[in-house]
């Protein structure tokens, strides 16, 4: 009776300890979606907007809108215009549906401006956060690295030892069982 009362908790153990690792993968992109790297950026300096594979379809016409305030240039790719209030430019996709363009803000910009794609069947937006140029950071800076772990990574670690530690109870468990009987 034992026997199955303690595989069944330790099937619960690693079911509640593991399961949420899969949800709580850091930097996950939906099949198909798009990421501005980075995203956020100094004035007047330029981010990358990158449509993953199956986003659109093969060679689709693919409509960029970019829209912000307090900008009176926006670059995107090759293409430079003012804006007051958006800008947009087009560019087929490649034949994996991936597609990806260049937008430079202008050197006086600042807040957020909105990046859209938009194919026949679909429409995916993002956003790049522009530091102004008076908040800039200066031209040589001290890099600070962090020892800090993510949430997920901490979770996985606590599992572990608790895995460990419920399987080292369980061998104790038996050992002394078998010590009984004998």
């Amino acid at each position: 009776m034992r026997k199955p009362f303690l595989a069944g908790v330790l099937l619960a153990a690693v079911a509640v300890l593991f399961t949420p690792l899969a949800a709580s993968a850091e930097n996950y992109v939906p099949a198909g979606g798009c990421t501005m790297n980075p995203t956020s950026v100094d004035a007047g300096d330029s981010g990358v907007l990158s449509c993953l594979p199956q986003t659109f379809a093969a060679g689709e016409t693919v409509t960029f809108t970019v829209s912000g305030s307090n900008g009176t240039e926006v670059q995107l790719a090759s293409y430079r215009t003012a804006a007051t209030g958006s800008v947009k430019t087009t560019k087929p996709a490649a034949a994996d549906g991936s597609v990806s363009l260049t937008v430079t803000v202008p050197k006086n910009a600042e807040g957020t401006y909105t990046i859209t794609a938009a194919g026949a069947a679909r429409t995916v937006t993002s956003s790049i956060s522009v530091i102004p140029a008076d908040n800039a950071a200066p031209a040589v800076s001290t890099v600070h690295t962090s020892n800090t772990m993510s949430l997920a990574t901490l979770f996985m670690w606590l599992g572990i030892v608790v895995l460990v530690l419920v399987l080292a109870a369980l061998v104790v468990f038996l050992l002394r069982r078998r010590a009984a009987r004998v």
